[in-house]
């Protein structure tokens, strides 16, 4: 193509786009023919008008000829536009053929059913051997027996090759071109070297085609160990240039996995070229850098871009690498391996866990899937996968989209975060239930919350909102944090001292002094309730109990005692309302957040529908042991709420604007 360009007066991408238009195969349409038939007769007439002076018997016998003439190429007029709207329509057929696998091998038969019956050319030529392509040779072999005999009883076969550019032109001597073959000289390589750099620079994958035909015994069994078939000496035919655009929201997505801090590793069997481009188009590694090393070279070693953040490998390098070149190799942010086999892309897996990272492959192929396997996460694409490829991973990526990935890594931290929150929230009340037990039995205090009230709370009123912490949306800097460490843990110190103390003493307190303001508001001193149990006060047959002068029957004392009860599971239930607000984020503040799950909203509208029921509705009181107490307890569980929330939202902001301070470390869980 180059050089044809050169001949036509054209010259480099111009020339060659050129070219390659021309070539497109074009069916004549009836509108198109007319001119020409309007040319010919034309001609025809000034022709028969230029004899004038001819005999009048002439004229009958030429005008008679001229008539046959013009009937006989009207037949064959009308025939050739026959053929041409027979070939038209069957262009248009095998165009809209669908075509499954390879996307490369895809691409190709779509662009040769442009040009040619495919269902023809098959039947031409019967495939008696085949060589698949692997990134380790880089190429595709295929001989087939051709339908003319060849000299002395011999058959004829047809050796063809696609591959690599590189990798092929070494096994040419010739090229075609007009019908003919050429010598290789050192201006062609020079033309296919600069074809070749200019496609992948366009982050188009570049193919090469060749052949040979040679003749041998019909019953020739050909065997790849054997070689019993022409390697050298081949002709170079051309080369094609493939183009897999990128999804839309690739880039976008590759953007969000630097910002989580998650590198991306580019693992592919193209050329560098082709590789460094593509990775250009998505964002991977800068586009106005420029790689410092020739990308021209076929044989790279490692490039490095000018931010000295990047770089674009080459498979071949990998195998001479030692420890401490990995580690510089692998300390880079962004990373494009090109060339690479399937025992590179498992080795490039194999030294990034050994640096401790959690590696996650991705891959179609069978030449993936010893990565996939080897990988803490293989992803397998269920599109165009391989079944191998899906064997080996341990997710099947159904879109065959990027994003996906990102979107399953946010929806994976989302989790995480509504796990440790759920846990925050539930533990939380363990400390107020358990205090009251304590404080009966070390100080002889009245019991302020019986069994069956502490199995309502932690079987009914607390269950929908530690439920509904499942569904809380992801905070708005989920995707902005670097991934955890391996050693942190899900329930951690920070975690369990947050709940039991921090937020459980906060609550505990709260909910005695609601406790103690019952008995205060009768009148009764808070220092009298120590070991009056033990004195058989507070229970069925009590003795008088005397305060500040005052004496209490046993009916009070019940009275007083159910309505304290009610007063510390109210404040203790309202108050893991308000706290329930605080857990909804662990760094966002809660005023910037805002309500998103109103799955919460409905939840606390049954927890404190519940707590009336249990402390308010006759016949329920007599069984939990309650009664109405005053109003103004209510307030105590609105104390509690500032509280937690002004801790929290403090604690909230050192997280965001101080992360590596040593108090931060304590308090964030």
């Amino acid at each position: 193509v180059k050089r044809d360009a050169k001949k036509s007066g054209r010259s480099g991408k111009d020339g060659g786009k050129d070219q390659f238009e021309e070539s497109q195969p074009k069916a004549l349409s009836e509108d198109e023919e007319k001119p020409k038939k309007r040319k010919k007769s034309d001609s025809s007439t000034s022709s028969s008008s230029s004899s004038l002076s001819d005999s009048s018997d002439n004229k009958k016998e030429k005008s008679k000829k001229e008539k046959k003439k013009k009937e006989k190429s009207k037949k064959e007029k009308s025939k050739k536009g026959g053929r041409k709207q027979t070939q038209q329509m069957s262009m248009e057929t095998s165009t809209h053929k669908h075509f499954s696998g390879s996307p490369s091998e895809v691409a190709l038969l779509r662009y040769a059913a442009h040009l040619v019956d495919l269902k023809f050319m098959r039947s031409q030529y019967e495939t008696v051997f085949e060589i698949p392509f692997n990134s380790l040779r880089k190429w595709h072999l295929v001989i087939a027996k051709l339908p003319d005999e060849g000299k002395k009883g011999k058959a004829s076969f047809i050796v063809m090759m696609k591959g690599a550019v590189e990798k092929l032109i070494e096994m040419c001597s010739t090229y075609a071109l007009n019908g003919e073959e050429e010598e290789i000289d050192d201006e062609f390589r020079s033309d296919c070297d600069e074809m070749n750099y200019h496609f992948g620079s366009e982050g188009r994958r570049v193919i090469s085609f060749v052949y040979k035909k040679f003749e041998a015994r019909a019953d020739t069994k050909f065997t790849q160990e054997e070689e019993n078939y022409p390697l050298e000496d081949l002709c170079f035919l051309g080369m094609a240039a493939i183009m897999d655009p990128p999804r839309d929201d690739t880039a976008k997505a590759i953007k969000a996995c630097k910002t989580a801090g998650i590198k991306v590793f580019m693992v592919t069997g193209d050329h560098p070229i082709t590789a460094s481009a593509i990775a250009r188009q998505i964002g991977l590694i800068g586009k106005a850098d420029e790689v410092k090393h020739s990308h021209r070279k076929i044989h790279m070693n490692v490039t490095e871009e000018e931010d000295n953040d990047s770089a674009i490998v080459h498979g071949e390098t990998l195998l001479d690498l030692n420890d401490e070149q990995w580690d510089e190799l692998l300390s880079k942010r962004d990373i494009v391996f090109a060339r690479t086999t399937p025992e590179l892309k498992l080795l490039i897996v194999e030294q990034c866990q050994k640096r401790g990272e959690i590696v996650a492959a991705t891959g179609d192929g069978v030449n993936d899937a010893p990565a996939l396997k080897r990988a803490n996460i293989g992803i397998a694409m269920g599109g165009v996968g391989s079944e191998v490829a899906k064997q080996a991973a341990s997710i099947v990526l159904m879109d065959d989209d990027f994003s996906s990935i990102v979107r399953g890594i946010e929806e994976g931290r989302r989790l995480y975060d509504n796990l440790k929150k759920t846990i925050a929230y539930t533990l939380a009340h363990w400390l107020p239930e358990i205090f009251p037990v304590i404080m009966y039995f070390a100080f002889g205090f009245p019991q302020a919350l019986t069994a069956l009230q502490i199995l309502s709370i932690d079987l009914l009123s607390e269950l929908p909102p530690a439920v509904s912490l499942a569904y809380e949306g992801s905070e708005k800097d989920i995707m902005k944090k670097p991934p955890r460490k391996l050693t942190s843990r899900l329930v951690g110190w920070s975690l369990l001292g947050y709940a039991y103390i921090i937020a459980g003493g906060i609550i505990t307190i709260g909910c005695m002094l609601a406790y103690l303001y019952v008995y205060w508001s009768h009148g009764i001193a808070p220092g009298d309730l120590f070991f009056s149990v033990n004195s058989d006060h507070w229970k069925n047959g009590a003795k008088n109990f005397t305060s500040n002068g005052v004496t209490f029957g046993e009916k009070q004392q019940l009275i007083i005692m159910a309505e304290a009860r009610a007063a510390y599971h109210i404040t203790l239930v309202m108050s893991q309302v308000y706290h329930l607000w605080t857990c909804t984020t662990r760094r966002q503040s809660f005023f910037r957040q805002g309500i998103t799950n109103y799955v919460s909203v409905f939840a606390i509208i049954i927890e404190i529908l519940l707590v009336n029921l249990f402390a308010y509705t006759p016949g329920v009181q007599e069984i939990m042991g309650t009664s109405a107490p005053p109003y103004q307890i209510w307030f105590f569980s609105i104390g509690v709420g500032i509280v937690l929330w002004v801790y929290n939202e403090t604690r909230k902001y050192f997280i965001r604007h101080y992360p590596k301070n040593k108090f931060v470390r304590v308090v964030k869980w």
